[in-house]
């Protein structure tokens, strides 16, 4: 049985940004320009498809806990509570060990269509409808058969615990963010345009969306300054809850996310399925909105935001995160990303990497 302890609520100070210099940071002149590698209702100009994929775990038991924490000492992530809305008559993916760059499994390539929907920030097209958190049962059928041929399924799981790392570890990461964010609009760097997958294979620091920083920001993190930022025990904190909830797939992306409030009437990310396999670890709570909501045949279901708290979820659930309003909201992000050839054999974290590292400092 899952229990957590429930800390007392921090405000962390988070800088203000100087809109003027924001708005003179360019971003449209990426050379390396991607597109969106989600599936959603959502039109766009994204061409990417779904074809091979890395194994993964059947089967995985739900771990949705919607209650409010109780005041037990924090146990591991892997233990499903006792009262989780959904269950699933299997056993959990087993732990494996970290695999080698070379050591990547694959599957045969599938049939599916050439150019699945995907989406960017933009308003709400006529007919469609925002990520929200009451839906009937019929319609979220209805979505979920929609985005069916791109691997959505109405029996679909996520996997969330709370306190995965301490507020100490999510206050450093945003700290180190923010230095980030200040030295690129200080020296007007011209960032890229681009996904987690083109984008953070070949730059240090990107944005998402035409509209640039002051929406969006992310940083490519790596391992060394994950260590050094968080601690050894954290990192591997991190690297084990991915290997209990996704199973056997190496960690090929890495990066910090900072979402600002969206501009004007635009809307963030409706619902959708991803290309990849993904950790999410909230760093704050001082913002409203921006919550991450998974949709299946259950029901709805949002987790909380809670600094430290972590989902994670394979490629075959639907879900949308609400508007962020009101203030930054702050992420840790980790992922597979499945399909995409770039990604072959690399290895962003793993514990043999944490380890090499701990022999380097101590040989220093």
């Amino acid at each position: 049985m899952l229990t957590v302890t429930l800390a007392a609520t921090v405000s962390m100070r988070i800088p203000p940004l100087n809109p003027s210099l924001v708005s003179s940071v360019v971003t449209s002149l990426d050379p390396v320009k991607t597109s969106h590698t989600s599936r959603g209702l959502a039109t766009s100009d994204s061409k990417s498809s779904k074809n091979t994929k890395s194994a993964k775990p059947t089967n995985m038991p739900a771990m949705i806990p919607t209650p409010a924490p109780s005041t037990s000492p924090s146990k591991s992530p892997s233990t499903p509570p006792s009262n989780s809305p959904t269950t699933a008559p299997s056993k959990s993916p087993s732990k494996a060990p970290s695999m080698s760059p070379t050591s990547s499994p694959s599957k045969s390539p599938t049939t599916s269509p050439s150019s699945p929907p995907g989406y960017r920030r933009r308003a709400l097209m006529e007919g469609e409808e925002r990520v929200k958190e009451q839906i009937p049962l019929e319609r979220r059928l209805e979505i979920i058969e929609e985005m069916a041929p791109f691997g959505a399924k109405s029996d679909s799981s996520f996997f969330f615990t709370y306190d995965l790392i301490s507020r100490k570890s999510c206050d450093a990461l945003i700290e180190y963010m923010d230095k980030s964010l200040e030295h690129v609009i200080e020296r007007r760097v011209e960032l890229p345009v681009g996904s987690s997958t083109g984008a953070e294979h070949l730059h240090d620091a990107w944005t998402p969306f035409e509209d640039g920083i002051s929406n969006q920001f992310d940083k490519k993190l790596y391992a060394e300054d994950l260590v050094e930022l968080i601690g050894r025990e954290e990192t591997l904190k991190i690297i084990d809850f991915f290997e209990q909830s996704l199973g056997n797939l190496t960690i090929d992306c890495l990066y910090l996310a900072r979402h600002a409030e969206p501009a004007g009437d635009l809307y963030l990310v409706p619902w959708h399925v991803d290309d990849y396999a993904t950790l999410e670890i909230t760093l704050n709570d001082n913002y409203e909105g921006g919550h991450v909501l998974h949709l299946n045949a259950d029901g709805v279901h949002k987790t909380d935001n809670r600094p430290g708290s972590a989902t994670a979820h394979m490629d075959d659930i639907v879900h949308g995160i609400t508007p962020n309003t009101n203030g930054a909201k702050y992420m840790l992000i980790v992922k597979h990303h499945f399909n995409h050839p770039e990604k072959e054999g690399v290895v962003r974290l793993s514990r043999d990497i944490v380890d090499a590292i701990e022999i380097s400092r101590l040989s220093k």
